[in-house]
C-alpha cells in the first residue's frame, strides 16, 4: 500500500484547471465517448424530422411553414421523439465521462469500455434521476397553472412563475452533483437529490461559478459551430430545410463531444472536493469507495501543488521593523 495522500480543499480557480488538465490529457477518450452517442442520434434525428413534414413549404430562410393542423402535429411529434432520445442517451454519455474524469482523478487510467460499463450498470437510474428532479421543480407549476386556468387569475400564475425562477436555480445548482452522487456512492432517486443538497450548501455561490463558466466555454463553442455550418449549409443550397436540418445535425454533434467532458469535468472535480471540505476525504479512501485501485502512490499529475507553509513566529512588536522577517523565509 502506498502512502496516504492528503487531499485540500480547492479554489474555483482550481478546480477549473484540475477539470481543465483531465479534459486535455484524456480528450481522445472521452470524445469516444460522447461521439458514440451523440453521432447517431444527432443524424437519425435530423431524418426524422425531415421526413415528419415532406409537403411543408419551406421557405427561404429555411424554416418549415406547415399548412395543416396534421402536418403540424407530425412535426412536433417527430421532433419531440428526437429531443426526448437526444436528452436520454446524452444522459448516459455524461455519467459515462463522470467515470472517466473520477478515473483520472484518483490516478487511474480512464478507459472507454470501462465508463460505458460502469454507466449502463445504472442507466435506469441515471436516466430516471434527472425525470425525479423536473417532476420536483415542475408539478407545483402545472398544479398552479391549472387552479389559475380555473379562477381566470393568469396574473397569479405569472406571479408565482417571477418568483419560482429563483427557486428552481437554487435547487438546480444545489442538485448538481447528484448524477456523480448515484454513480459513486449508491444513493437513487430523491436520496441522491437530497445527498447533493447536502454536500452543496454552504458552497452555493462557488458552484453556481464553477458551472456558470462550464456553461458559457460550451454556449460560446457550440454557438459558433452552429453559426458555421449554418452558412455553409446556406450558401448555394437555397436555404433548404434538409440543408439547415443537417448542419445543425453536424454542428450538435461536434459541440456536445467538444463540451460535454469538460462540463462533466468540472461537476466531478466538484463532486470530490465537497467529500473533500464536508467529509475529509482523501485519495485512498476516495479510491477505495470508487471502486477504483486499491493501491495508492503519488498524488495525480493533475492535482495543485499544495500551498508554501505560513510562518507562524510574530514580529517582536508592530508594525514590523524595517527588514524583519520569519527565520527561515526565501525572500529577498
Amino acid at each position: 500500500m502506498g502512502a496516504r495522500v492528503e487531499l485540500r480543499p480547492l479554489s474555483v480557480g482550481e478546480i477549473l484547471d484540475v477539470a481543465i488538465k483531465i479534459y486535455l490529457k484524456h480528450a481522445w477518450t472521452m470524445w469516444k465517448i460522447v461521439a458514440v452517442v451523440v453521432a447517431p442520434v444527432q443524424f437519425i434525428g435530423a431524418l426524422i424530422v425531415t421526413s415528419a413534414a415532406p409537403d411543408a413549404v419551406v421557405n427561404q430562410n429555411g424554416i418549415v411553414i406547415v399548412q395543416t393542423q396534421e402536418q403540424l402535429s407530425r412535426f412536433n411529434a417527430a421532433r419531440g421523439v428526437v429531443a426526448a432520445l437526444s436528452v436520454i442517451l446524452i444522459v448516459l454519455a455524461t455519467a459515462a465521462c463522470f467515470k472517466a474524469v473520477s478515473d483520472a482523478y484518483l490516478g487511474d487510467e480512464p478507459t472507454f469500455g470501462g465508463s460505458f460499463r460502469h454507466a449502463l450498470k445504472r442507466w435506469r437510474s441515471i436516466i430516471w434521476l434527472p425525470s425525479v428532479s423536473v417532476i420536483i421543480l415542475v408539478l407545483p407549476l402545472l398544479v398552479l397553472a391549472a387552479i389559475t386556468a380555473v379562477l381566470e387569475a393568469g396574473w397569479l400564475f405569472a406571479l408565482a412563475m417571477f418568483g419560482a425562477v429563483p427557486v428552481i436555480i437554487w435547487m438546480w445548482i444545489s442538485w448538481t452533483v447528484a448524477t456523480p452522487v448515484l454513480l459513486f456512492e449508491g444513493p437513487k432517486g430523491t436520496k441522491a437529490l437530497r445527498r447533493s443538497f447536502f454536500l452543496v450548501r454552504g458552497r452555493w455561490w462557488r458552484t453556481l461559478g464553477a458551472i456558470a463558466v462550464g456553461v458559457i466555454i460550451a454556449g460560446v463553442v457550440q454557438g459558433a459551430l452552429a453559426a458555421i455550418f449554418s452558412a455553409v449549409a446556406f450558401t448555394g443550397s437555397a436555404g433548404s430545410y434538409f440543408a439547415k436540418t443537417m448542419s445543425g445535425a453536424i454542428a450538435g454533434t461536434i459541440g456536445g463531444i467538444l463540451t460535454t467532458p469538460f462540463q462533466a469535468a468540472v461537476v466531478t472535480i466538484l463532486f470530490f472536493d465537497f467529500k473533500v471540505r464536508k467529509e475529509g476525504f482523501d485519495l485512498e479512501l476516495l479510491a477505495r469507495g470508487m471502486g477504483s485501485a486499491t493501491d495508492i502512490g503519488p498524488p495525480p499529475d493533475v492535482l495543485p501543488p499544495p500551498p508554501p507553509p505560513r510562518s507562524t513566529e510574530q514580529p517582536p512588536f508592530w508594525p514590523p521593523p524595517p527588514g524583519w522577517k520569519p527565520s527561515g523565509s526565501t525572500e529577498e
